[in-house]
């Protein structure tokens, strides 16, 4: 069954508003590597590469609160890396900073690495499995309407070595 919406369909941005700016700038930046674009006035804009459409907007409020842990809002948004050796460098690059995940999994149909960027938005890394690599033996193990077994790891190729670009691609969200 087809969905609603064309395979093309991507949001094109996310906003955040931060009350310091410059700490998501050192994550966004230095741990996850994007690079930063400088808007007028407190805000920045965040992309892949350097001249790459802005997949983030940063913006500071000096006045802005904290969101109370399990309030409504944002759970946290993602960003789609083309392929495992780019979000095995994006691992290494969050280890290399002792930066702590929060979480990884393997949904059969892509892979992911969970984290909270320091005002306690949560950031999912991802990328997905290749259409003719979907592990839905008989045992339904990699199924993504299955839940994984406890333990399950992700063995990430290439987190050991420099290979690919280590960026998500500029259509994530």
């Amino acid at each position: 069954m087809r969905g609603f919406l064309p395979d093309q369909t991507r949001i094109s941005q996310v906003h955040l508003r931060t009350a310091r700016l410059e700490r998501l700038l050192d994550f966004y930046t230095g741990v996850l590597g994007l690079s930063e674009s400088p808007l007028p006035g407190t805000q920045a804009i965040l992309s892949p590469m350097p001249n790459e459409p802005g997949l983030l907007v940063l913006s500071e409020d000096r006045n802005a609160s904290p969101r109370p842990p399990r309030a409504t809002g944002l759970y946290h948004f993602a960003l789609r890396y083309s392929n495992r050796n780019d979000l095995a460098q994006a691992y290494r690059r969050i280890v290399n900073a002792g930066y702590p995940i929060a979480g990884a999994s393997d949904h059969g149909v892509s892979e992911a690495i969970y984290l909270s960027d320091p005002d306690g938005n949560g950031v999912e890394l991802y990328a997905d499995r290749w259409i003719g690599f979907l592990p839905y033996g008989g045992s339904g193990r990699g199924n993504p309407l299955l839940p994984e077994p406890s333990g399950t790891t992700i063995g990430l190729p290439g987190a050991d070595r420099a290979e690919g670009t280590g960026q998500p691609n500029s259509e994530s969200p």
